[in-house]
């Protein structure tokens, strides 16, 4: 019985993590710890969360939540929640067609929704469960008209 062996590496901006058993880490993990962008790990409950990876760095052997990458992340969510509040908006239009005051509101929610990746904040994204609770009040408020 052996014990697996951990090692995370940061290559071309990407965090892997390898295991192995009785060999040595493969030779990009190597060059990666040598340069300062790996580290060894013995004990398993040491490794981070899997689905994390994608949003880590690491510097001088320490891994870290990289915020660029997080921020990255939640601006893509937003952007995606975003366009289908505005397909649902451009049905309701069609329901509203014979109510200007209404499409005047339509088309004002429309606009606060397609500013949201410039006018969220996403200075607190430091960590990824943050990416949760990114809820711009609009997301919710567009559906009186759905």
């Amino acid at each position: 019985y052996y014990m697996s062996k951990y090692v995370l590496y940061q290559h071309d901006g990407d965090v892997s993590l390898e295991v192995y058993l009785l060999e040595e880490p493969s030779e990009l993990a190597r060059s990666c710890i040598s340069g300062g962008f790996g580290i060894k790990i013995s004990n398993p409950k040491d490794c981070p969360n899997l689905n994390e990876l994608q949003f880590l760095k690491i510097t001088e052997g320490k891994y870290e939540y990289d915020t660029t990458k997080l921020q990255g992340a939640a601006i893509a969510i937003l952007r995606q929640k975003r366009d289908e509040a505005l397909e649902e908006l451009d049905k309701a239009i069609i329901r509203h067609i014979t109510n200007p005051d209404t499409l005047s509101r339509i088309e004002s929610t429309k606009q606060e929704l397609r500013d949201i990746p410039g006018a969220v904040d996403l200075s607190f994204v430091t960590h990824p469960v943050d990416i949760e609770h990114l809820s711009p009040p609009v997301l919710s408020t567009y559906k009186e008209f759905v």
